[in-house]
C-alpha cells in the first residue's frame, strides 16, 4: 500500500510544476519577441524563416497551456485522494451516521409527543365530562 499525501504537500507539488510551467512559457514568450523586435530593429519584416520559427514556438507555448489544464485536473484527482480528503471524509460520514441517528430519535419524539397530545385531549374531554356530571 502507498502512502497517501497530505493535500499541503499536493499543493506544494503542483505550485512547483507550475513555476517551471511558467518559466518556460517566459522563454518561449521572450524569444518570440526577439523575433519580432529584431526584424523590427534592423527595420525589415519577418523572414520565413523567423515566420516559421515564431509559428513554432506559438505552438509550444500552446502545448504550455495544455500543459497548465493537465495540471490543474491532476492536481485536483490527487487532492481528492489525498489522506486530508479521505479523512475529512470519514468524518463527515460519522457526522451523517449521528444525524441520521438524531433524525429517528427526533421522529420517535414526535410520534409520542403526538401520542401525548391525543392521550392529554382526552383526558380533557374527560374532566370536562366528569365536571359537568358533578355539577
Amino acid at each position: 500500500m502507498f502512502d497517501r499525501q497530505s493535500a499541503e504537500a499536493i499543493v506544494a507539488d503542483a505550485m512547483q510544476s507550475r513555476a517551471h510551467l511558467l518559466d518556460l512559457d517566459h522563454a518561449l514568450q521572450s524569444e518570440i519577441d526577439e523575433i519580432v523586435l529584431g526584424a523590427a530593429r534592423a527595420g525589415r519584416s519577418l523572414t520565413n524563416d523567423e515566420k516559421a520559427r515564431r509559428k513554432m514556438l506559438r505552438a509550444s507555448q500552446a502545448d504550455v497551456g495544455e500543459a497548465f489544464r493537465a495540471l490543474a485536473f491532476v492536481t485536483l484527482a490527487r487532492l481528492d485522494s489525498s489522506a486530508d480528503v479521505l479523512e475529512l471524509k470519514g468524518k463527515l460520514d460519522e457526522i451523517n451516521d449521528n444525524l441520521v441517528d438524531d433524525l429517528t430519535r427526533l421522529k420517535n419524539i414526535a410520534r409520542y409527543a403526538a401520542i401525548a397530545a391525543q392521550v392529554a385531549d382526552g383526558l380533557a374531554v374527560l374532566a370536562e365530562q366528569v365536571a359537568g356530571a358533578l355539577a
